[in-house]
């Protein structure tokens, strides 16, 4: 074969697409550049050295077929929508037979075409190639975030709501356990020391993120869980930042320049009160907790593996699993980089530009990350399991525990700021653990909220989250 179309196949199967779609450091971008530059030197031993045609035809074919992979995006686009339909078989099993399959075409196209089958497949992925550059909404271009102008004024009065997704509530499953009575405990002496309201029995009246916080936001309680999107709350997102768009919200209304911190999951922005659009990324600069892989390998394997790769996606499970690496995606790197994001609300507190921040965070989802000590683990980040009960509830009360020393830790500088007799705060979760079908596990959440008069009080009877948000918030 002709030595340029031979290294030209190499450069452009293994072209990194990712590296132009994502904002990265320089750093990552030259070691990336470097291990690219160090296959082309073991391309060519291939080619001097291998003397077999049976084994250069496969090593072709394996070239091509990851090819093929790298520039599809096969496992975000479609295995992982479909997984529930290759169960009980494990998706990253799936994508495994995908490449075999892609090997074996190649081969056999090798085989009965020569060297012609190359350029069949090659003129394949070079198409796709241009589409993912081109076209793809895998592009940061796409990302919501926005920063509007804003007049100078500053508020006297600030609203800071956080919803913290998966947090279990006093009494709930969690706190059958001596460490989800520590946590009970410290629940209580939290919203002691800064005169809140908690309310130990209180419940969701949806299991699911997308219908309990839409519900929530449009200060709507009855039983109409099945039915949002005939009353145009929220839709799928076409775009591959989000999962669900936020249409209509009620609360948002209220105010006149809002700061929204997101996840990936809901984007709150199309709201016209919403004047910063700040969502999670790993490609953004944060401040990770102790115990966090903030590395260059971490950085490289999160990126591969966000644009959707079958490749990716396996290297990244398999250096999770190895404990070489930790996951930037959704809740791993939103454990990780919480303290981070508390320093960046405080900092939009000190402004006083904004009548409320909105926060909606992952970082109390399962897989769960933190240890005894609040430091994060990526084992066992990537041991949970959801029918390891006992030990699945032991890392909802450890992530718990230390969310809530870090959000004590928080109050105390706003305290020590004086910002605290300005702000009225409310913390709560969307729903519970859901480990089990019960209510205590499925729909009991925390709700903690001091306005700007309150004084601490424990709240015993039971209360339904969307009715007494809406009292409190209407």
């Amino acid at each position: 074969m002709n030595l340029i179309l031979y290294n030209l196949i190499y450069l452009i199967c293994f072209f990194p697409i990712w590296l132009f779609a994502f904002p990265l450091d320089i750093n990552v971008i030259l070691i990336t550049l470097v291990i690219i530059v160090v296959g082309v030197f073991f391309h060519n031993i291939i080619n001097k050295y291998v003397e077999s045609k049976i084994l250069f035809n496969a090593y072709l074919a394996l070239v091509l077929a990851f090819g093929i992979d790298n520039c599809m995006s096969i496992f975000s686009d479609f295995l992982i929508p479909n997984a529930s339909n290759f169960a009980p078989v494990n998706v990253y099993l799936i994508g495994f037979v995908f490449l075999l399959i892609f090997f074996a075409i190649n081969l056999f196209l090798l085989k009965k075409t020569n060297y012609k089958g190359v350029l069949i497949v090659l003129s394949f992925i070079i198409a796709s190639l241009i589409y993912s550059l081109k076209f793809s909404d895998k592009n940061f271009e796409n990302f919501p975030d926005f920063k509007k102008t804003m007049v100078n004024y500053k508020y006297e009065k600030m609203t800071l709501v956080f919803v913290m997704d998966q947090m279990a509530g006093i009494n709930s499953d969690a706190s059958k356990s001596e460490l989800g009575k520590k946590f009970d405990e410290n629940a209580l002496i939290f919203a002691k020391k800064y005169g809140a309201k908690i309310y130990e029995n209180i419940y969701t009246q949806c299991p699911m993120t997308f219908q309990s916080i839409p519900k929530l936001i449009n200060f709507d309680y009855a039983k109409n869980c099945d039915e949002l999107e005939n009353l145009n709350y929220i839709e799928k997102s076409n775009n591959f930042f989000n999962e669900y768009l936020i249409l209509k919200n009620r609360f948002f209304d209220k105010f006149n320049s809002i700061a929204v911190l997101q996840s990936y999951h809901m984007n709150f922005c199309k709201n016209e009160n919403v004047k910063i659009c700040d969502q999670y990324s790993q490609f953004k600069k944060y401040d990770y907790v102790k115990g966090f892989k903030d590395t260059f390998l971490s950085k490289i394997l999160g990126a591969w593996k966000h644009h959707g790769s079958i490749s990716g996606n396996i290297s990244w499970r398999a250096f999770l699993t190895l404990n070489l690496s930790d996951s930037y995606e959704q809740s791993g790197g939103e454990k990780g980089s919480f303290v981070s994001l508390l320093k960046k609300i405080e900092k939009k507190l000190i402004t006083q530009k904004h009548d409320l921040i909105f926060v909606h965070s992952l970082s109390t989802h399962n897989p769960y990350g933190f240890n005894d000590k609040c430091e994060y683990s990526g084992k066992r980040y990537i041991n949970y399991s959801s029918n390891d009960q006992l030990e699945a509830i032991k890392g909802q009360n450890y992530d718990r525990i230390c969310i809530l020393k870090f959000l004590d830790s928080f109050f105390e500088r706003l305290t020590e700021k004086k910002l605290l007799n300005n702000l009225e705060f409310m913390i709560l979760s969307d729903h519970g653990t859901r480990l089990k079908p019960d209510k205590d596990s499925t729909f009991k959440t925390i709700l903690i909220h001091k306005d700007f008069y309150s004084k601490f009080e424990k709240v015993e009877e039971k209360k339904i989250l969307q009715k007494t948000f809406s009292k409190l918030m209407n």
